[in-house]
């Protein structure tokens, strides 16, 4: 779509920018303009979950909106495209590498090669049930490398990504006063 309008490539373009914040900034507005919708959430969502999952295989065309030629009306597309998650490249993450080793070797795209970093810059919307997460991954009685990293990778972020009840509830609640007062 970028270059129907502007000529040249998208993610040329985004190598002209100094950082992942403009970067960032300038796909949503691009996007924006284009189709009238707002993916903030959506790439907080994707760049959050690249960096838990050590995702280096995203770029422009695995970012997507669904076009409805009928009705003229976009929506924005389910994350899909995980399938480098976890270091499962065995070419570029040789199974000797130990799991430190392998998380340093990642480099992330579409906006910083840094996957913390591009997320941060995003905004951390993730948020996970660890209970449910960890019940889950104890009940697999594998010993596989890719549970290995989500467990260090779950350790490493919990601060950003764990879900706080309190504050969920809190939350519900504000908006569940909020609405009853525009109701009256």
């Amino acid at each position: 779509m970028f270059d129907m309008y502007y000529g040249g490539e998208f993610e040329g373009k985004l190598s002209t920018m100094d950082s992942p914040e403009e970067r960032i900034d300038f796909t949503k507005n691009f996007v924006f303009e284009q189709t009238g919708l707002d993916i903030s959430d959506y790439l907080s969502s994707i760049l959050s979950l690249d960096m838990l999952t050590l995702n280096p295989d995203r770029h422009m065309n695995n970012l997507g909106v669904i076009a409805n030629i009928k009705s003229h009306t976009f929506r924005i597309a389910p994350i899909f495209d995980n399938g480098a998650s976890l270091c499962s490249d065995l070419n570029r993450f040789p199974p000797y590498m130990s799991i430190d080793e392998l998380r340093e070797n990642v480099i992330g795209r579409p906006f910083s090669s840094n996957l913390e970093l591009q997320a941060l810059a995003a905004g951390i919307s993730l948020k996970i049930d660890y209970d449910k997460a960890f019940e889950f991954l104890d009940s697999e009685n594998t010993d596989i490398r890719a549970k290995k990293i989500l467990i260090k990778q779950l350790d490493k972020y919990a601060s950003l990504l764990k879900m706080n009840y309190e504050e969920l509830l809190n939350s519900c609640n504000e908006e569940y006063v909020t609405h009853r007062r525009k109701g009256r």
